[in-house]
Formats: C-alpha cells, structure tokens, sequence
C-alpha cells in the first residue's frame, strides 16, 4: 500500500516474488475516491477493468488480455448515463459500435472491421435523435454508394454518390 501525505490510501497492490502486480490493483484518488481497478497476472494487465470519474461513478467497464482491450466496453458520462458501448479484440475496435449523447440519445452508430476500420453502414444523429447523415464504407473505410445528409431541423440537405 502506498498513502497520501493525508494518510488517505493511494495504491493498493499486490506484488509476486519476481517484483510484478499480480492480482487486483487499485488506484485511489486523495479525496478516497477510486481511480480505477484492474487486475494483473504478472505484470501483465489481464481480466477486467474499472475507471471511476471524480463523482464516483462508473467511467470505463471493460476486459483486458495480455495488456489488450478484449471483449466487452462500456464508457460512461459523468451522470452515469452510457457514452460507448461496442467490443474490442486484441486492442482494436470490432462489430457495431455506438455513441450516445450525456442526455442518453443515440448520436453514432456504426460497424468497425478487420484492423479496427469503420465498416458497412453508418449513421450519425443530431442531440435530439434526428438524422445527421447516413451512409456506407466498404472494407477500406471509404465512402460508397449514398450518403444523406439531413439539417437540424430535419430537412434533407445533400445526397452524394
């Protein structure tokens, strides 16, 4: 364990005989908040992870293998309400994807592929829900085919192909 000068606890970890974390590693903040905790094996950032905002909430829930994101993420606002929500395979972005405003609202959503490029068919949202634009990627990560384009107050403003 290792403190503050206010005698608040700062780290808490556990270490093998070879000097490296292994187990559940805790970071607080002076105020006795946690920072995050995450566990090692070895040195080695494996198994799930957790980071706080200031206000004690839930910041980032998510899974590490062998120092890599892997499976499962969620990202929160400070109120709590999810920002990210998507997957993670060896470190990189894969499958559906989304993005919400702090009110909860859906702003991005979309497909991320082989090496963590944006893929297939993709869709953004003005704060209050409505369309902002919607189109295709191909495997590259380059637009094809339609793309709209709406204002904010929903009119369509431009089709491009």
């Amino acid at each position: 364990k290792d403190y503050f000068e206010n005698g608040k606890i700062k780290i808490v970890a556990t270490y093998n005989e070879n000097g490296k974390i292994d187990g559940e590693f805790k970071v607080y903040r002076e105020n006795g908040n946690l920072i995050f905790v995450r566990a090692y094996d070895n040195g080695v950032k494996t198994g799930p992870y957790k980071g706080y905002h200031e206000n004690g909430n839930l910041f980032i829930d998510s899974y590490t293998i062998d120092d890599k994101y892997d499976g499962n993420y969620l990202e929160y606002h400070t109120n709590g309400k999810i920002r990210f929500e998507g997957t993670y395979k060896d470190d990189l972005k894969v499958g559906i994807w989304k993005e919400y405003n702090a009110d909860g609202i859906l702003i991005t959503k979309g497909e991320f592929g082989n090496g963590g490029i944006k893929i297939g068919y993709w869709e953004s949202f003005y704060d209050d829900g409505s369309p902002k634009y919607a189109g295709n990627l191909n495997n590259d990560g380059e637009k094809i085919g339609k793309w709209t384009y709406w204002d904010e107050d929903g009119k369509k403003t431009k089709e491009k192909f």
